[in-house]
């Protein structure tokens, strides 16, 4: 398989090959099981916000056919998540849970 093929010029599939040595948070084990490669869609857009530094966006994603997942709702589906994200944040700061620090909901609870 090459390398990359360019649906648009923002829009490309790429070949990702699993690094040589295995990285931090994965064990030895969950390393041998990754495949070898990965086909992945890299889609490069640009926000826009008056008074603010344009920014550049990479969105990486499994999902390869771009007539069925066409660009423009790849985009509103991550800002869709980012504002989730947000919103958690505002919610937990709001309610002083910043960080719980306990590894199960019971404990949580």
């Amino acid at each position: 398989m090459q390398r990359s093929k360019r649906f648009e010029a923002c829009d490309k599939l790429v070949l990702w090959e699993k690094p040589k040595s295995c990285p931090k948070g994965l064990t030895k084990k969950e390393f041998t099981l990754l495949p070898l490669d990965l086909v992945l869609r890299e889609v490069h857009y640009y926000i826009n916000i008056p008074s603010f530094r344009t920014k550049q966006v990479t969105l990486v994603t499994t999902l390869l056919d771009a007539i069925e997942y066409p660009i423009k709702e790849l985009i509103d589906l991550y800002d869709l998540r980012w504002q989730v994200e947000i919103n958690l944040a505002h919610l937990k700061t709001t309610l002083g849970m910043e960080q719980l620090r306990s590894k199960t909901p019971v404990m949580v609870y």
